[in-house]
This record gives structure tokens, C-alpha cells and sequence, in this order.
């Protein structure tokens, strides 16, 4: 059975030298496209959320700046009083987030 690269098996249109490393390397990369064709969109669009959540973070960071700068929270009212009312779980933080007394 002859070998299955030679050089000047295949012709390159731009030029390039058609030799056994450079097949290899067209068969490897073709290989790599037919095992993950959307790779290259998922890695685009990786890219497109990650910069997307940088400036959403900033966004909040400043908001958060900005409104949370006339919100003063006194140590009375840091304290959790988990007697007060019903346990909601993961949100039991949130239950008297809007009371008066956290933010004058």
C-alpha cells in the first residue's frame, strides 16, 4: 500500500509549498472542523457574553454607587431579626429590605 501523503500530491491555489507537514496539517485542521463545526460561533459568541456581563457589572457597580449612597444603615437595623416573621427560605435577607428603618 503506497503512503497516504506524498509531496505534490495536492496543488495549493495561493501558492504554498505542498509538502507531507503541510498536508498533515490541512488533514489535522479539516479533522478538528468535522469533530466541532460550531466551534468558531461559540467562541464568538463566548466572547460577545463576556463582554456583555463586563459592562453589565459596571453598570450595576455604579448604579449600586449612586442609589446605595443615600441609603445609611444603622447597626439596630444591619441586624437580622429572624423572629420577627416567616422564614422565606434563601430570601429570608429580603423580607423588610424596603423598611423604613434601613434606609432614611
Amino acid at each position: 500500500m503506497p503512503p497516504p501523503l506524498t509531496d505534490g500530491r495536492v496543488e495549493y491555489t495561493d501558492g504554498t509549498k505542498s509538502t507531507i507537514d503541510q498536508q498533515a496539517k490541512d488533514v489535522s485542521a479539516f479533522l478538528m472542523w468535522t469533530a466541532e463545526p460550531h466551534m468558531m460561533a461559540r467562541k464568538r459568541i463566548g466572547f460577545q457574553v463576556m463582554i456583555f456581563l463586563v459592562i453589565f457589572a459596571g453598570l450595576m457597580y455604579f448604579t449600586k454607587r449612586r442609589c446605595g449612597a443615600t441609603c445609611t444603615v444603622t447597626p439596630e437595623a444591619a441586624r437580622f431579626d429572624l423572629d420577627a416573621g416567616p422564614i422565606l427560605g434563601p430570601f429570608v435577607f429580603f423580607q423588610d429590605s424596603f423598611d423604613e428603618r434601613r434606609c432614611a
